[in-house]
């Protein structure tokens, strides 16, 4: 039992000379430390410098009754941890400038709702994106009056007759012997102007038909890049709802599982500390890209609907509604 207390303490002091040493390197002015936990079979001692950035433990790893020594590094996912919480501030204000309200409002953190996979069907989005695209409806704007451009045009070559009635105001009579006087007249007029300029006016026609010319290439060349763009995000839709599937009914469950395989194997002392380590990890990495799926999965339904110019609803043949 001395011997026991002895060793303790020996793996105590090993602990706590290594998080110092790791601590002085670091630039850090805290202690080394470390807390007595039940680590179960492998690991005999356990400690966490104060900065937070060392995990050292002891352990006989390999079940062979030699003890070994091991640090953990946190202070990358530490790292992480405040970048993703710095990050929040300017993408509220990215947010507030969208909404045109001022970049210091606050925003409440969105809630989490049900999730539920839309299902489109491709051929009918691009269809609706053809018709209904705002940017393509301005093109057509600007066509039709291209072509009325070019009827207004051909009028020129056509003469143009104008018939008009004026009328004069003369004030009070003169002389009373005089006939008409003091009576307003009034003319009728007649004018025709003849058109002599005619190569100017196929000029003016020409000129007329090769605006019309040009902006149906110009919707043609935009039609096709928008449907190219709405092509690759249909791609990624469909992508990430295929990952969500795959993460939350495969890959997900069966981590789940290993992580409670290994689990017991641990308790019954089959598997290292760093194997049930490595089946947490696993885990909570299928978990966070299950939830990055979900995020990329709506944020390609809303880019869908900007391209569309309308909502996409969740049906096996959506409608399209504004």
């Amino acid at each position: 039992m001395k011997n026991y207390y002895k060793r303790k303490l020996w793996v105590k002091g090993v602990v706590a000379l290594l998080l110092s040493f790791l601590l002085a390197c670091n630039g850090s002015n805290g202690n080394g430390g470390n807390g007595d936990i039940d680590t179960g079979k492998d690991v005999v001692d356990f400690g966490t410098s104060p900065d937070g950035n060392f995990v050292a433990y002891i352990a006989d790893q390999n079940t062979d009754g030699v003890l070994e020594l091991f640090v953990v590094e946190l202070a990358t996912l530490e790292d992480v941890h405040k970048s993703l919480q710095e990050l929040r501030q300017p993408t509220v204000a990215k947010l507030n400038a969208v909404l045109n309200r001022y970049s210091q409002e606050i925003l409440v953190w969105p809630a989490e709702h049900d999730f539920k996979i839309v299902q489109l069907d491709r051929n009918q989005v691009i269809a609706e994106l053809r018709k209904m695209n705002p940017q393509l409806e301005a093109i057509d704007f600007e066509l039709e009056a291209a072509k009325h451009k070019v009827e207004l045009a051909k009028k020129n070559f056509w003469p143009d007759i104008g018939v008009g009635v004026d009328w004069i105001q003369t004030g009070s009579a003169i002389g009373s012997g005089t006939s008409g006087s003091g009576k307003d007249p009034v003319a009728l007029m007649f004018s025709v102007n003849l058109p002599i300029w005619r190569e100017r006016y196929k000029a003016a026609q020409r000129q007329a038909q090769f605006n019309v010319s040009r902006t149906i290439q110009q919707r043609t060349e935009a039609e096709n890049t928008i449907v190219a763009r709405a092509v690759r995000v249909l791609y990624d839709f469909e992508d990430s709802a295929r990952k969500i599937s795959l993460y939350q009914d495969v890959l997900i469950p069966k981590a789940e599982e290993l992580l409670q395989a290994s689990e017991t194997a641990y308790q019954g002392a089959t598997i290292d500390f760093l194997s049930l380590i490595d089946a947490q990890q696993t885990l909570l990495k299928f978990q966070l890209q299950y939830e990055r799926s979900k995020t990329d999965n709506k944020q390609r339904l809303a880019e869908l609907e900007m391209l569309v110019g309308g909502q996409l609803d969740a049906a096996e043949n959506p409608a399209v509604g504004r």
